[in-house]
């Protein structure tokens, strides 16, 4: 959340201060209790507070709505492309493992994602599966994140 709130601040050429929490549950306190102006939190946390009224939701970080708050906007939407900011997972084999298994553990990966329980079961803990993938394309992805989020990190002086 420290490096969406550094993206956010680069992009849109504005100057905020960021407030290292322990945990989303102290900063949305916080905000809720009026001692911050705003927070980025996880649509599992805080869309329920936008549905009751108690938070306004500005803009969802993703690509796309979210089936979990589908009235927010994307911050593309809102006026920001390029703010975009997705938390990912993938699964990861030791270097050298080889070309069949690696291609074995993808079909079965993606087998699990394409299942409608798995989506819909995923989705109620708030986790969108938004795609199948290959080792190809997830190594890109990362490749694409390390370019994305350096000049962020070098920007905001975080050292670790």
């Amino acid at each position: 959340m420290h490096l969406g709130g550094e993206l956010l601040k680069n992009v849109t050429k504005t100057d905020a201060v960021h407030v290292p929490y322990k945990g989303e549950s102290a900063a949305l306190t916080d905000l809720l209790g009026g001692q911050v102006s705003f927070m980025l939190c996880s649509v599992t946390t805080c869309a329920p507070r936008a549905q009751d009224g108690t938070l306004k939701a500005l803009a969802i970080t993703g690509l796309s709505r979210s089936a979990l708050a589908p009235a927010v906007p994307t911050v593309a939407e809102a006026g920001f492309p390029g703010t975009e900011i997705n938390t990912w997972f993938f699964i990861a084999a030791a270097k050298g493992t080889p070309a069949a298994v690696v291609s074995r553990l993808n079909a079965a990966l993606n087998e699990v994602l394409a299942d409608e329980k798995f989506k819909t079961r995923a989705l109620a803990m708030g986790v969108e599966v938004e795609s199948r993938t290959t080792p190809a394309a997830t190594k890109a992805l990362v490749q694409s994140e390390i370019e994305k989020w350096r000049p962020i990190i070098k920007a905001s002086g975080a050292t670790n």
